[in-house]
């Protein structure tokens, strides 16, 4: 037998309200949400990370690209015989630039010095009067030489690598024109 409503049980059901969400309800509800978050952040640090690694990775490369040309183009502008070539640094004197106060050549000097801020790593300096002084050149260097190649005059063959994921490096040969 069915139970019968009365008026009066009608009219109590009505006073209560619409009807809450069950615990059950809701800890499902928190479940997805938490998943949901933690899909968001694991793809948040995920990128934050890939923007960190490029950002390195690029930044080291332009360095590296711009010693390269700084290196490459004082050496080929360098006056006939004034290349002097060491264990990782290169003196040169430039040619005559009247017009902003060198009638005989800036001494332009490239070296590795070691980076007061992060022991353990080296910095490639360059040193030219030109352009202000010392300027860093390329941070966390590896490896710098230059050495001259045998049997061919004036040509130098130029190394540099520097330490970051992935590594950023140039071998190149410059031949002095003057």
């Amino acid at each position: 037998m069915m139970p019968v409503r009365t008026p009066v049980a009608r009219s109590q059901a009505a006073r209560r309200g619409p009807r809450a969400f069950t615990l059950v309800e809701l800890i499902l509800a928190l479940c997805i949400l938490s998943l949901v978050s933690a899909a968001v952040c694991t793809m948040t640090f995920g990128a934050l990370n890939t923007d960190r690694y490029l950002q390195a990775a690029t930044g080291a490369q332009a360095d590296v690209d711009l010693a390269m040309r700084r290196i490459t183009y004082n050496i080929r502008m360098a006056q006939t015989d004034s290349v002097a070539v060491g264990s990782s640094t290169v003196t040169l004197v430039t040619q005559a630039d009247n017009a902003n106060g060198y009638p005989n050549g800036a001494t332009v000097q490239y070296l590795l010095q070691a980076d007061a801020n992060h022991a353990g790593q080296q910095l490639l300096i360059e040193n030219d009067p030109r352009y202000g002084g010392a300027n860093t050149l390329a941070r966390n260097v590896t490896t710098f030489t230059i050495v001259q190649v045998s049997g061919v005059a004036d040509c130098y063959q130029v190394d540099l690598v520097v330490a970051t994921r992935p590594v950023a490096e140039r071998h190149f040969k410059v031949f002095c024109r003057n």
